[in-house]
């Protein structure tokens, strides 16, 4: 069984199933995302796939090239040394066989030019599209900051841009910053004049100013819609500083209380808010499913026993130091980089 990616690299490759890798792996070196991985094969012509695993150390993946001509899409497979482990293989380095059968040929009748749209050009029957958008007929906006990326928007600049998570009823308003493959700021705050602490209908929706001017948070939905369509790294920016990495980052839905799950932490200056017991879940006005706002007075998520560190509040806030302490955090980005080379729609 093998799984179509997208995106610029993935009309090349296709991901075979999880827990299997390719034995014939002649080299390795590592990457930074499992993107890394694919790139690095996609740029050097004798690479026909790669392995790739999670490396020791958080934010790093091993990435295991494979060379020579494969008989079919994800032959040869053996048990992987991790489940979380798969191979990647390029499209252009299978040989298919075909059989020849009898068929009938039928007067072929006009269909309908296709028309590109969003300023997609037409380049022979397909349309080759800007940045921004995807689909056959470019009709559809980027579902992050990193597929604009990978297709072509890779000059380190920032801007704002609308994006469309898979499932999301509408396009969303973000800041792209379009380095390290391409990060989604979903939430900003930058001063302490917005108040965040509202009701959970208003936090559901979505609050803010333009994403390039003021503080902005697309809303608790748009948090579950975003991290469900692929895997994520999050770069949790406290007051400017970087480093505050989650692996896997996901929200639950809302029947979940938008449940925060993460597979891995490395520390940057501060420590982990969120190593609370679980489940970390969302309380505010209007939805407190576990009386933590009652008891808090803040929006935010809250562990077993109202434990945590809400971050929605109406002024600065307290986060862990990594030291069983607090640190008071008066700026916060919550930065995504997609880390799978595919997304799960």
């Amino acid at each position: 069984m093998s799984i179509a990616l997208d995106g610029m690299n993935g009309e090349r490759f296709v991901r075979c199933l999880n827990g299997l890798t390719n034995s014939a792996s002649t080299s390795e070196v590592s990457g930074r995302s499992s993107m890394d991985c694919i790139q690095m094969c996609s740029r050097t012509h004798d690479c026909s796939g790669v392995n790739i695993c999670p490396g020791s150390m958080s934010g790093q993946f091993k990435c295991g090239f494979t060379v020579g001509l494969h008989q079919g899409d994800c032959m040869d497979m053996s048990a992987a040394s991790q489940p979380s482990c798969y191979y990647v293989q390029r499209k252009d380095k299978t040989v298919t066989t075909t059989t020849t059968s009898v068929t009938t040929t039928t007067t072929p009748t006009s269909t309908t030019p296709l028309l590109c749209q969003n300023g997609g050009t037409l380049n022979g029957n397909q349309c080759d599209c800007l940045y921004k958008y995807i689909g056959a007929a470019c009709e559809k906006h980027a579902r992050d900051c990193s597929e604009a990326y990978d297709n072509g928007k890779q000059d380190g600049a920032e801007e704002a841009l609308f994006i469309r998570p898979t499932g999301a009823p509408a396009p969303i308003k973000v800041r792209c910053q379009y380095s390290w493959g391409g990060a989604t700021i979903l939430l900003q705050w930058k001063s302490s004049i917005s108040n965040f602490n509202q009701d959970f209908a208003t936090l559901k929706a979505g609050i803010g100013d333009d994403p390039m001017v003021g503080n902005y948070f697309v809303g608790l939905d748009s948090l579950y819609y975003f991290t469900s369509q692929a895997d994520y790294e999050l770069n949790f920016q406290a007051n400017n500083f970087e480093d505050h990495i989650y692996n896997n980052f996901t929200f639950g839905p809302e029947s979940s209380s938008y449940a925060i799950s993460y597979d891995q932490f490395s520390s940057g200056i501060y420590g982990d808010g969120f190593a609370v017991s679980p489940p970390l879940t969302f309380s505010a006005e209007g939805h407190d499913t576990d009386g933590c706002y009652a008891a808090k007075g803040k929006a935010g998520w809250y562990g077993a026993g109202c434990t945590g560190y809400p971050t929605f509040t109406d002024g600065n806030f307290d986060w862990s130091n990594g030291n069983e302490g607090t640190v008071s955090v008066d700026s916060l980005f919550m930065k995504f980089v997609r880390q799978s080379p595919y997304y799960d729609d």
